[in-house]
């Protein structure tokens, strides 16, 4: 629901608008997820987001090793943070088949 939600705020005007502008954006958004998520299902979920990923596109995340006390999403941050900084990484982006680049390379290349 939330990528539908997302879209139907204006992705696609705000496409519109970069390509007027010749600007570069990138193909679809990944890593949406309602903060629920433990270190197992964030790895579970990264794993779908890889397996779908697309040249052009970009995984967003909130990964922090550490957050205010108060911040509501300090354990999904944490549980991203976990993840991304694993030394299994980069096995799961080689099943995948993705490999990352900077965002400045990739618009470079639209």
């Amino acid at each position: 629901l939330k990528p539908h939600l997302i879209e139907a705020l204006g992705s696609a005007a705000l496409s519109r608008l970069a390509a007027r502008q010749g600007l570069g954006q990138n193909a679809h958004l990944l890593g949406v997820h309602d903060f629920s998520a433990d270190t197992a299902r964030y790895r579970t979920l990264l794993r779908a987001w890889l397996a779908h990923a697309q040249d052009g596109d970009l995984l967003m995340c909130h990964a922090s090793q550490t957050t205010g006390a108060s911040d509501p999403l300090l354990p999904a941050r944490l549980a991203e943070y976990q993840v991304l900084s694993d030394a299994s990484l980069p096995e799961l982006l080689s099943v995948a088949g993705v490999s990352l680049q900077a965002m400045s390379t990739i618009l470079g290349s639209r």
